[in-house]
């Protein structure tokens, strides 16, 4: 499994985002290191990052990131943690299904 959050540092040793040309590049080339796609490759909710994920490693699984799931869920919910809990639980089973 791939985790592919990738940061870029510009000479002002401060985070830049990365472009979707760039980001194409990035994973052609670990492709070409590695020489395989990998089975699962997990990213953020980023929409862009998945359509590049998408394009560049066409036979692997591509899944959300859990965490950042949880995240979202927690900071945009008012509910109680029992809830929560239990929404995770549908999320988990019906949405992100492991493989």
């Amino acid at each position: 499994m791939i985790f592919v959050p990738f940061a870029a540092i510009d000479n002002h040793k401060r985070c830049v985002t990365i472009g979707v040309e760039f980001y194409t590049w990035l994973l052609k080339c670990f492709l070409n290191c590695f020489g395989r796609q990998p089975n699962v490759v997990v990213t953020d909710q980023d929409s862009a990052t998945a359509k590049v994920v998408e394009t560049v490693f066409k036979e692997s699984t591509h899944r959300l990131c859990m965490r950042h799931i949880r995240q979202k869920l927690t900071d945009k919910s008012q509910e109680s943690i029992v809830l929560l809990g239990s929404v995770y639980i549908i999320v988990y089973k019906h949405v992100y299904i492991p493989i």
